[in-house]
C-alpha cells in the first residue's frame, strides 16, 4: 500500500492498536521497532541479514571476555633522584626511587644500592616511592641505583630484576662547585646536550666534563661557566666538575650533576 495512503487512514481511525502501526511505520527510517515483523516499509523483510547485523549490546554488570588474556607487566622505575647531587663532607642527601604504580599487590620490591660499594641501601614493599638517606665524612663520590626486583637481597645487582635506574651519581666536597644538566632532551632531531656550572672554571684547574651512560665522555670544557654537546641518543647523560679525565666517574670530581635522559623521539 502507498504509505502515504496507508498513514491517511490510520489517522482517521480511531482504533488504538492503528496508533500502534502509524508509531511503527512512522520510525522506519530510525530503524526496526522491537518486536516488529516488518521492515520500515511496512513490508515483510526479504531476508534475515538486516537482524543479524544488528548490535547486540551486553548485559548490564557483565565483564567483557578477551581471546587474548592480558599479559600482566610488572611495575618498573619511573624516577630516581637525589636530594642534592653535590653536597658539604659530612652532609646527608635522600635518594628517592619512583615506581609508575603501587607496588603493594605485587611480588616485587623497590631496592636501593650503593653502587660504588655495592652496600644495600633501602627496601620498599609498598606504594610507589622508596627512599634512603646517605652521608659520607670524607671527599668522595658514590654512583646509587635503584631497582624493582622478586628477592630482596642484600648484595648487588638483587636477584629477579624487573626494572632498573640509571646510575645517579652524588659528590661530597668542600669545592663550592655545583653543575646541572637539562633533566631531559629529545634527540629526535640533534639536540644539545648543556651542562652548567655555577662558577667559571676558567682559573681553576678543573674542567665541566659531560659524560653518557655508558661512561663515555663526550666533551670537557676547560673555562667558562657551561659546556655543549650534540646529543648521540645514547640514552643518558651526567655532567662532572673534575680534573681533565676519562675516569667515569672522573678523578678529582669536586661536583656531580643530576641525571638527564635522552629521549629518540618529541616530547
Amino acid at each position: 500500500m502507498n504509505p502515504m495512503i496507508r498513514i491517511r487512514t490510520l489517522l482517521l481511525s480511531r482504533n488504538p492498536a492503528n496508533f500502534i502501526a502509524l508509531f511503527s511505520l512512522l520510525l522506519g527510517g530510525c530503524g526496526e521497532v522491537p518486536g516488529d515483523a516488518t521492515d520500515g516499509n511496512g513490508d515483510a523483510p526479504a531476508s534475515d541479514s538486516a537482524a543479524n547485523n544488528r548490535l547486540t549490546l551486553p548485559v548490564p554488570g557483565a565483564k567483557k571476555t578477551m581471546s587474548t588474556p592480558i599479559i600482566d607487566v610488572p611495575p618498573y622505575i619511573a624516577s630516581f633522584s637525589a636530594s642534592s647531587n653535590t653536597v658539604a663532607i659530612g652532609g646527608t642527601i635522600t635518594l628517592t626511587a619512583t615506581t609508575d604504580r603501587d607496588i603493594g599487590p605485587t611480588p616485587y620490591y623497590i631496592e636501593i644500592f650503593d653502587a660504588t660499594t655495592g652496600g644495600w641501601l633501602s627496601w620498599c614493599g609498598y606504594g610507589t616511592s622508596c627512599s634512603a638517606t646517605v652521608s659520607q665524612s670524607a671527599a668522595t663520590t658514590h654512583a646509587y641505583v635503584a631497582y624493582v626486583a622478586a628477592n630482596v637481597t642484600q648484595t648487588n645487582p638483587p636477584g629477579g630484576i624487573q626494572s632498573g635506574s640509571g646510575n645517579n651519581f652524588v659528590t661530597w666536597a668542600n669545592s663550592g662547585f655545583t653543575v646541572s644538566v637539562p633533566p631531559s632532551i629529545s634527540c629526535y632531531t640533534i639536540g644539545t646536550i648543556t651542562a652548567t656550572a655555577n662558577k667559571d672554571v676558567g682559573p681553576t684547574p678543573y674542567y665541566i666534563e659531560i659524560f653518557d651512560g655508558s661512561g663515555t665522555r663526550l666533551k670537557s670544557c676547560g673555562s667558562g661557566t657551561s659546556c655543549s654537546v650534540d646529543a648521540a641518543c645514547t640514552g643518558l647523560y651526567y655532567a662532572f666538575i673534575s680534573q681533565s679525565s676519562t675516569g667515569f666517574p672522573p678523578a678529582g670530581t669536586q661536583a656531580s650533576s643530576n641525571l638527564g635522559v635522552m629521549y629518540t623521539q618529541p616530547r
